[in-house]
């Protein structure tokens, strides 16, 4: 397991749960380092969304898949509410301009995998 996911599933062990029955628990991240950050932001956001939703069951938000598709972070997150929703898409915006490989500032290509065409 590479270290960003151990930090992950350590700092957010519901939203990022192995232990469930979905894609989740059984492909993990499907996703590059680079993206590292952002994922805890997304999460972090998550949970201070759920809070102000006054959402006690913060278990029943979690994330059953995280890949990327068309070069964006994707993820598919369960019983999410509109706001979440929206942090959620937000974030798949703006990874568009994040390699995720290294972490640093990209051109968007597309629906192409280029990785760090710097702006």
């Amino acid at each position: 397991m590479r270290s960003f996911e151990l930090k992950l599933y350590k700092e957010f062990p519901i939203f990022f749960d192995r232990e469930r029955i979905c894609g989740f628990g059984e492909r993990g991240f499907e996703v590059d380092a680079g993206w590292y950050e952002s994922l805890r932001e997304l999460a972090q956001e998550v949970e201070k969304q759920a809070k102000l939703e006054d959402r006690s069951e913060l278990e029943t938000i979690y994330c059953g898949q995280c890949k990327e598709k068309f070069g964006t972070l994707s993820l598919y997150v369960h019983n999410q509410s509109e706001k979440i929703k929206a942090i959620t898409s937000e974030f798949r915006s703006r990874s568009a301009y994040i390699c995720p490989k290294s972490g640093k500032p990209r051109v968007p290509q597309g629906t192409s995998h280029i990785y760090c065409v710097y702006t």
